[in-house]
């Protein structure tokens, strides 16, 4: 019970993870796509 429950923790925390990476990336590409 208490593997699952963190199981679904960690599945949070590397969902936010991922989403932050993913924003920062975008926000590198859009820096470079529209630089002029």
């Amino acid at each position: 019970m208490a593997r699952t429950a963190l199981m679904h923790v960690a599945r949070i925390e590397f969902c936010s993870l991922a989403q932050g990476w993913i924003t920062l990336i975008l926000g590198c590409v859009n820096a470079l796509i529209y630089k002029d």
